[in-house]
């Protein structure tokens, strides 16, 4: 029997709890949220598709880490960014965790990146964060198609989609189909107002902001203010030029060796509530994760909180936190 923890029974945390609900193997899964509220909307989630699974999953819900279990296999943190390094402070204290699941934006103070990572380092744990575009089949097919490009241009435009919170996402996924961690960001096409977040207490960002790595692959995202429509996701490159619109599971693919003709394919988009099981599985049996690795988010996070506080110290708000989550 595993030990497996959520932290977090909020909108992500629940569809975690769901994709557990499908494990092939024993566990017992502790769901942690200080609201009561939060971890009954948990419980009703999990048994909408509980009879779906192989029933393999004991669920038990908490208030507080300090009737977790000593020794858990793996732990994921769906919390906000503001109280996550406190929370993996507390917890490799206090318990022996084997692997974490961390959700993005990991921190919103540049200083706790090393610091966490150098407490992994010192306890020997294996991390990694939930920047899932990379361990999907569509990308994953993509990157191979691109493997010979030298340089990959990636576009994404749409309204309010939630560019502080998400950019992250659309980074890891040029760093996964380039090979490049290397990072510039340029926010200078930013817009002005700074705006409250969906999540109280948060702030949001709309306008463009672009960035490069290694100065081949280059990456432009825009979030314009407004209501909500779905964005779409453009790659191109001297050779290819792809479009996802993952709304409607299809990629448009055009290649310059069949004079641009569009051949359109259907992909299938994971939802978090039927893949959680699998990335869990895969850390249980290998030890290993297709998820981005701590050191590698970190290396993409630090410049873009970085930038954001530039951003944010510029509108004489003086501050060394993001809050954005």
């Amino acid at each position: 029997m595993y030990n497996l923890v959520i932290v977090g029974a909020g909108q992500l945390g629940s569809r975690h709890l769901q994709g557990l609900a499908l494990l092939n193997c024993r566990a017992n899964v502790y769901v942690v949220d200080k609201s009561t509220a939060s971890l009954e909307i948990a419980r009703e989630r999990f048994e909408e598709v509980q009879e779906t699974g192989p029933g393999n999953v004991r669920v038990t819900y908490l208030t507080d880490i300090d009737s977790l279990p000593g020794c858990i296999d793996v732990a994921i943190l769906a919390t906000t960014s503001d109280v996550r390094r406190e929370l993996i402070v507390s917890l490799t204290e206090s318990k022996n965790v084997s692997y974490f699941i961390l959700e993005k934006v990991l921190f919103n103070r540049v200083e706790d990146y090393a610091y966490i990572q150098n407490l992994l380092e010192a306890k020997g744990i294996k991390a990694w964060v939930n920047c899932s575009r990379r361990t999907f089949d569509c990308y994953r097919q993509l990157k191979t198609l691109l493997r010979h490009e030298p340089s990959v241009v990636l576009t994404v435009e749409g309204t309010n989609w939630g560019l502080g919170c998400n950019a992250i996402h659309f980074i890891d996924l040029l760093a996964f189909l380039s090979n490049c961690t290397e990072l510039r960001l340029d926010l200078s096409q930013l817009d002005e107002e700074i705006l409250p977040s969906k999540r109280a207490g948060f702030i949001e960002f709309t306008g463009t902001l672009s960035g490069s790595f290694d100065e081949s692959h280059t990456f432009r995202l825009t979030s314009r203010a407004g209501a909500v429509t779905e964005s779409f996701l453009q790659i191109t490159s001297p050779n290819y030029k792809v479009t996802v619109v993952e709304g409607k599971g299809e990629m448009l693919v055009k290649r310059r060796s069949t004079g641009w003709r569009e051949e359109v394919f259907h992909i299938s988009i994971p939802v978090q509530s039927r893949s959680t099981n699998k990335v869990v599985e895969e850390i249980l049996v290998a030890g290993e994760s297709s998820l981005s690795s701590y050191e590698e988010s970190m290396r993409l996070h630090i410049p873009l909180i970085k930038g954001f506080l530039s951003k944010l110290n510029q509108e004489e708000i003086k501050t060394d936190i993001c809050n954005v989550t």
